[in-house]
């Protein structure tokens, strides 16, 4: 063909300008990106829903081979202790408690409290760490009013409710001291310390007096 002259189309051929090829080429660039786009965007939530469900506590329902099952649960509120002072030694008991799906409980917490401000105290032997059985033997408890709670916990991070705080026992180790008077003496009587030495072949009488004092708990009579 000569400079000029067009060849003519026959039916269903359509002439593709260069803008229209490289506007397509431009559709086509763009596709890839956000594609890779939005795969960026799905994997971190799907991210988030396995760390949330991670959380949870579950249990397998099934057998080798078969379907597996989970259940969510938790752990249910320590029950208010009873204490019992010998000495300086405190018995702690409570009531066994379970998940809500009746699974047993790993242990329980034990924690001291003043009576009077509810100060946490450092729990002593041995009722440390978490306690397997319904009842441990606090030992060497200081002279004081406590009160005591139990928190039952499960696994490594479970746990439950701390329970209602016991009533208050209290140590005490210190011996009252005596003050003790002889008075209205008639007949032979005489005190040396707290010894009082009379005769008891004449006749005669003396009242005693104890002026009783107790730093601890008080005298109780």
């Amino acid at each position: 063909m000569s400079r000029g002259q067009h060849r003519p189309m026959s039916r269903g051929q359509h002439r593709t300008t260069g803008r229209r090829q490289h506007r397509q080429v431009s559709r086509r660039a763009t596709r890839a990106p956000w594609s890779i786009l939005k795969g960026m965007v799905v994997m971190p939530l799907v991210f988030i829903l396995a760390s949330g469900v991670a959380e949870a506590y579950w249990s397998a329902g099934s057998g080798a081979g078969g379907n597996g099952a989970s259940t969510a649960t938790a752990v249910n509120q320590g029950a208010t202790p009873t204490v019992s002072a010998a000495g300086q030694a405190v018995t702690v008991s409570w009531a066994a408690r379970t998940l809500s799906n009746g699974t047993a409980v790993a242990g329980y917490i034990v924690k001291r409290y003043s009576a009077g401000t509810l100060i946490l105290q450092t729990i002593l032997s041995a009722c440390t760490g978490t306690v397997a059985a319904t009842t441990c033997t606090e030992n060497s408890v200081p002279e004081g009013q406590w009160v005591y709670s139990v928190t039952p916990v499960f696994a490594t991070n479970w746990r439950g409710l701390e329970s209602p705080k016991s009533s208050a026992v209290t140590v005490d180790v210190t011996a009252p001291v005596n003050s003790i008077t002889v008075t209205g003496v008639s007949g032979n009587s005489v005190k040396s310390g707290n010894t009082v030495y009379y005769r008891g072949s004449a006749l005669g009488s003396f009242r005693l007096t104890n002026a009783v004092t107790d730093s601890g708990s008080g005298p109780a009579s």
